[in-house]
Parts: structure tokens; C-alpha cells; sequence
């Protein structure tokens, strides 16, 4: 006795875009807001880490090269400010 396969044509709702489409908006839909933040934050917090490599560059020049002690304030502000925002927006998207 033989076993023929089935060709049975799957119902459109298993199909894999309206299906995916389905699941987005029954699990993401009511955390869109928060995803939103949290990528939000991600992005914060890789551009102060952008920007604190880049302010290395006046600390290096102005501070330790020209020995401009004038410079020494405004550019330990700017990296406290850097390293504050990058903690925040670390947290923000951790949390």
C-alpha cells in the first residue's frame, strides 16, 4: 500500500509576511514607544562615545602640547558633560 503525498496548499494567514506582519502587531505594537527611546538612547550614547575619542584631540594639543592651561577648564567641562550624557543615555537604554 502506497502513501501518496499531500500537496495541500497552506491557508494564506501562514504565510510568512502576513504572518510576521500579525506578530509585529500583536507583540511590538504595544512597545513601540519604548523600543523608539531605547534606540534613541543607543544612538546618544554612541555619539558621546564619538565625541569623547574626538575631544582627545584638543586635551592632547592644547593641554599636554601647548601647555595653554587656559584650555584645561573649558575642555575637563566638556569631557565631564560627554561622560554624563554617555552615563544617561547608557542607562536609558539598558533600563
Amino acid at each position: 500500500m502506497a502513501i501518496e503525498p499531500t500537496t495541500a496548499i497552506p491557508p494564506d494567514n501562514a504565510a510568512s509576511w502576513p504572518m510576521m506582519r500579525r506578530l509585529a502587531i500583536t507583540y511590538v505594537r504595544p512597545y513601540l514607544g519604548t523600543l523608539s527611546l531605547a534606540m534613541l538612547m543607543m544612538l546618544v550614547a554612541a555619539a558621546m562615545t564619538g565625541a569623547m575619542a574626538k575631544m582627545m584631540e584638543p586635551v592632547i594639543d592644547e593641554v599636554f602640547s601647548a601647555k595653554n592651561q587656559a584650555m584645561l577648564w573649558p575642555i575637563a567641562i566638556g569631557v565631564l558633560t560627554i561622560f554624563v550624557v554617555r552615563g544617561f543615555a547608557t542607562y536609558g537604554h539598558t533600563v
